[in-house]
């Protein structure tokens, strides 16, 4: 596998030098231009989306009453383990509650409502 000097990959021509590229005429500025159509995101507290008497306080005050040790014993993911963190049954509980006093029955619109609508957003507490 050696050539004749003993020197693997010695046989192998050598690449000539690359040519320096072409001078290119002067680009032109990068600048950051106005978008005043562009949506700010402001920063605000989950907690003050909800007026103290909204119903989904009420939905998660019962969902927080309830024995939920059924469903916490399903879950695999554990401290010290490997894998994602499971969410919050007491999340996933609350949201179908309140979809379902909402009148809404699919999961793709309740997927759509957890990041656009405040009561929602408020019972996902920031969980994703």
């Amino acid at each position: 596998m050696t050539g004749s000097g003993g020197e693997l990959f010695d046989d192998l021509p050598i690449p000539d030098a690359r040519p320096a590229p072409p001078l290119k005429a002067k680009a032109a500025a990068r600048v950051q231009r106005p978008n005043r159509n562009q949506i700010e995101l402001r920063p605000s507290d989950l907690e003050s989306l909800l007026s103290e008497d909204h119903p989904a306080r009420l939905v998660w005050g019962y969902v927080e009453q309830q024995d939920l040790s059924p469903l916490y014993a399903g879950i695999k993911a554990v401290d010290g383990g490997c894998g994602r963190s499971a969410i919050a049954p007491e999340i996933l509980l609350a949201l179908w509650l309140y979809a379902t006093l909402e009148g809404v029955g699919s999961a793709r619109a309740l997927a759509r409502l957890c990041e656009v609508h405040d009561a929602y957003r408020w019972l996902c507490g920031g969980v994703q």
